[in-house]
């Protein structure tokens, strides 16, 4: 009895030391944590802080990991306790940068030397070029040449995929589902579309499983697992997102009736 009450005794001060040196520190995190921009283009994004109920330092923030041609702008760079505790990060592309996923590191330091960081994900898609402008021939003195009609262009995967993302992130994935298929159509062994397609569908699955749709819930994590292994199989298996995104779903899909 006397080894149960000192092994209770142990686990409350060790849970008093956790909660205290929480106190006297801060975290931070990126919203959203993963964007796509175009080449040449730019983007924002937002890093939160939160600070322990003790903690009154000021906190700097730096990006770490950038690659070439890829630029990190943090507004304000410096978060001050008791004033602001997120800062807007403006991300610019050029147009060298190259395609693909990259993996950036931001980093918060506070005044008394603690540092603690969080990642941020930008894929760079290839940018959507404008169509020459429709030229209309003058007419000559005799004989006017009726303007051609003008033809809307159809649209790319880029754009397909573009549309599909605001819809995302508005909440809307049956439409962003949508509009990734359109893009998948035009660029099928692209396996970032098949990756946000598939979570698309997980977010689907979460939000029915929520509302206590089970089976709803169950064909929305299979259609995801699908998309999230067309990924894995484009990038040869090299492509953690869509490992994890696939990982969530299974585990959602066992603990369902």
């Amino acid at each position: 009895m006397q080894h149960f009450l000192a092994v209770i005794a142990l686990l409350g001060v060790m849970a008093t030391i956790g909660i205290w040196a929480d106190a006297h520190d801060f975290s931070c995190s990126v919203d959203p944590m993963r964007i796509y921009i175009d080449q040449g283009s730019t983007d924002k994004t937002f890093v939160k802080l939160d600070y322990g109920y003790l903690y009154d330092k000021n906190v700097n923030l730096r990006s770490e990991s950038l690659p070439p041609n890829i630029k990190v702008q943090f507004e304000p760079e410096k978060l001050k306790h008791g004033e602001n505790s997120i800062s807007t990060v403006t991300i610019s592309i050029e147009k060298e940068a190259s395609l693909g996923e990259h993996l950036i590191s931001i980093i918060g330091s506070g005044s008394d030397g603690k540092e603690h960081l969080c990642k941020l994900i930008i894929n760079v898609t290839k940018s959507t070029q404008t169509p020459p402008p429709t030229v209309t021939t003058p007419p000559s003195p005799t004989v006017t040449t009726p303007p051609s009609p003008t033809v809307t262009p159809e649209k790319s995967y880029t754009e397909w995929w573009s549309e599909g993302d605001i819809l995302y992130k508005k909440g809307d994935y049956l439409g962003a589902v949508d509009c990734y298929n359109k893009a998948i159509e035009l660029a099928p062994n692209n396996a970032e579309l098949w990756n946000a397609k598939g979570y698309a569908f997980k977010e689907m699955g979460e939000r029915d499983q929520t509302n206590s749709k089970s089976e709803q819930a169950k064909d929305k994590y299979q259609q995801a697992i699908i998309a999230f292994d067309e990924a894995l199989k484009l990038s040869n298996f090299n492509f953690q997102d869509a490992q994890d995104g696939k990982d969530f779903c299974q585990k959602q899909l066992s603990s369902l009736p």
